[in-house]
């Protein structure tokens, strides 16, 4: 933030622009906070929101590339709703492309940090939470572009609402 330069004297404060000092602080919040039962919950809440606000943005800025790139993306998790090991990153890709889509940075600066401490404590579970495979969470981020295309804000909040309960792996009886 501040420059200096032997051939000259003093210093100078330099103009900054803090997407470029965000992925380094989400580097740091996702090293310090200990993904315990309480911190997941917590962060567990706190991307339901985040991820409503990323959907609705998300319809308002989405091109039709956009929308045809999630379909493309869709179709990916569907060839591996048998296997949790190809498909989580698959959908983690698919929610990275709605916060992008979402044409505003803090929105993905926030979900990124967040998504990559759910990811210690999230992804050694899945497979005991949804024995039945990946198929439900197909189902639901089909669910979620279909709203997005709609650009309907109930149909937003439903597909969301279900992303959510589908997804709600945190409950206290649930939580490893």
């Amino acid at each position: 933030l501040i420059e200096t330069n032997p051939n000259q004297m003093g210093y100078v404060v330099r103009e900054a622009d803090i997407t470029q000092y965000m992925d380094t602080l989400r580097e740091q919040l996702a090293w310090l906070i200990h993904a315990d039962k309480k911190t997941l919950r917590d962060l567990w809440e706190v991307r339901k929101f985040i991820e409503l606000g990323i959907s609705h943005t998300a319809a308002c800025n989405a091109t039709e590339q956009d929308l045809h790139d999630l379909d493309l993306m869709i179709e990916d998790m569907r060839t591996v709703v048998d296997d949790f090991d190809a498909y989580f990153p698959l959908a983690s890709d698919f929610h990275k492309k709605l916060a992008l889509i979402s044409k505003n940075r803090i929105f993905y600066i926030i979900w990124s940090m967040i998504h990559d401490i759910l990811l210690k404590g999230y992804t050694p579970i899945l497979k005991d939470l949804f024995p039945e495979g990946p198929v439900r969470l197909y189902e639901v981020n089909k669910l979620i572009i279909e709203a997005i295309r709609s650009k309907d804000p109930d149909k937003i909040d439903k597909a969301m609402e279900i992303h959510s309960k589908a997804e709600d792996v945190f409950q206290p009886n649930q939580t490893k």
